[in-house]
């Protein structure tokens, strides 16, 4: 929701012209805001927040950014009246939604046990990692069946990117290093043409907005690496396909080409002999 639903309904909200269709995709847009509010998940929140901020800056929409923001201080108040989180009595926006009831712990506290644990796993492997998707849990291997799978044997990092570094090691995350900075490079260039033409009407648009959206998210979350997960599938695709879109971006200049009926004659040739 907070990856590509959100960023991509306010795209269509951008480029939507008839009045009707964009109160229709504005009132979508509302519903899957209040929708992603209502998961108190705070990367995606942020990812979402950060994808939209995005595309209204860069097409200079600074009046819809103030609308938006209004919008979700609006559904964050309704959300936490209707449905506040299970884990917490607070009645405070920023208690439920930044620290989830646990403002003794900080923000991170969920995450900061993970995070120490990879940190941990990459200074024992530096240089070449655990291999490609396996990680340390203790968890005894005689136990697990041979034609089952269990959680036990899996371990949450946290982050995509430090878990792609405690896989593959400092020296294997390399590749992968140089495929994200030729992302945000791509997304970097959307937004800077969107600066320049203030022009939503292109398929890279909405591409950036959910590449920039999922490269946050990943920071808190294990997806972006993890092979066959639906979201990974998608934003893979959609991040070699940019590659493909980029050059409709640069207009390029036809040679202009004079036909002979005109060609500038001298005056009183062109009258005289109007069929040439």
């Amino acid at each position: 929701m907070g990856v590509v639903i959100v960023p991509v309904l306010l795209w269509g909200v951008l480029v939507s012209q008839p009045i009707p269709m964009r109160r229709r995709r504005g009132f979508a847009l509302v519903l899957a805001v209040a929708l992603l509010l209502s998961t108190y998940s705070r990367a995606s929140i942020v990812a979402a927040a950060i994808s939209g901020a995005m595309l209204c800056v860069g097409l200079r929409q600074y009046k819809l950014l103030v609308i938006g923001l209004s919008t979700v201080l609006f559904c964050a108040v309704v959300v936490l009246a209707v449905a506040p989180p299970e884990a917490s009595d607070s009645t405070s926006m920023i208690s439920a939604f930044l620290y989830k009831g646990h403002e003794e712990g900080g923000a991170f506290e969920s995450r900061r046990s993970v995070w120490d644990q990879t940190v941990t796993a990459i200074r024992r492997h530096p240089w070449f990692g655990t291999g490609f998707g396996t990680s340390a849990t203790g968890y005894d291997s005689a136990q697990s069946g041979n034609f089952a799978s269990s959680t036990a044997t899996s371990r949450e990092h946290g982050n995509s990117y430090l878990a792609i570094s405690e896989w593959v090691g400092l020296l294997g995350v390399l590749p992968f290093l140089l495929m994200l900075l030729l992302i945000v490079g791509n997304v970097a260039r959307v937004v800077t043409w969107m600066r320049k033409t203030g022009d939503p009407f292109v398929s890279a648009v909405p591409m950036a907005a959910v590449l920039a959206a999922g490269l946050v998210h990943a920071a808190f979350e294990d997806w972006l690496f993890a092979v066959g997960y639906y979201l990974c599938v998608f934003f893979w695709i959609l991040a070699f396909a940019m590659v493909d879109v980029l050059p409709a971006l640069t207009p390029v200049t036809a040679p202009m080409v004079i036909s002979p009926s005109a060609r500038p004659w001298p005056d009183g040739l062109g009258a005289a002999a109007p069929g040439r």
